[in-house]
C-alpha cells in the first residue's frame, strides 16, 4: 500500500492493522444485525455478500495479502445463511453445515428477524422451536449472541 511505503511502515504491521479493522468491522456488522436490525431477508444477505465480494476485490487490486474470508466469517456466514431456503429441519441442518460459525442464539436470532418476502413461505414452526430447545439445554454454555469488539 501506497502510504505505508511513505511512511515506512512494514508490511506485517499494515497488514496487521488492516486484519485489526476487518475484525473490529466484522464484529460491529453481525453485532448490528443481531441486535439493531429488525427486518432481514435474502435480500439483505445478497448485498452483504455482494459488498463482500467488494471487498475481496479491493483487497486484491490493492495487494493486500490478507483473505478476508478468514477474518470476516461471520459475516459471510450470516449472508449465507440469509440465501438459504428455510423450509424444514433439514434444511436448518444443511444450513448449520455452512454456517459453522454461528452458533443456535444468533442462528435462532436470525430466523426471528427474517421476514419473508411475498413469494417465500413464513419459517416453520419445526425449526424455530429446534432452535428455541437447543438454545435452552445450551443455557449455561459460552454462547453469546453478540461478539466481542
Amino acid at each position: 500500500m501506497k502510504f505505508a511505503e511513505s511512511y515506512k511502515i512494514e508490511d506485517e504491521i499494515t497488514h496487521k492493522i488492516i486484519h485489526n479493522i476487518l475484525d473490529f468491522a466484522n464484529a460491529l456488522c453481525v453485532n448490528d444485525l443481531c441486535v439493531k436490525f429488525y427486518e432481514l431477508s435474502w435480500k439483505l444477505g445478497y448485498q452483504i455478500n455482494k459488498n463482500m465480494n467488494a471487498l475481496d476485490d479491493w483487497l486484491i487490486n490493492h495487494h493486500i495479502d490478507l483473505d478476508p474470508r478468514e477474518d470476516m466469517v461471520q459475516l459471510r456466514q450470516i449472508a449465507t445463511f440469509l440465501q438459504l431456503r428455510m423450509d424444514n429441519l433439514s434444511d436448518l441442518k444443511i444450513a448449520q453445515e455452512f454456517c459453522y460459525h454461528l452458533n443456535p442464539i444468533q442462528l435462532q436470532t436470525i430466523l426471528k428477524k427474517y421476514k419473508p418476502t411475498k413469494t417465500e413461505r413464513e419459517i416453520s414452526p419445526e425449526i424455530t422451536n429446534f432452535l428455541a430447545n437447543v438454545v435452552k439445554r445450551n443455557k449455561g454454555h459460552s454462547d453469546s449472541l453478540t461478539l466481542k469488539m
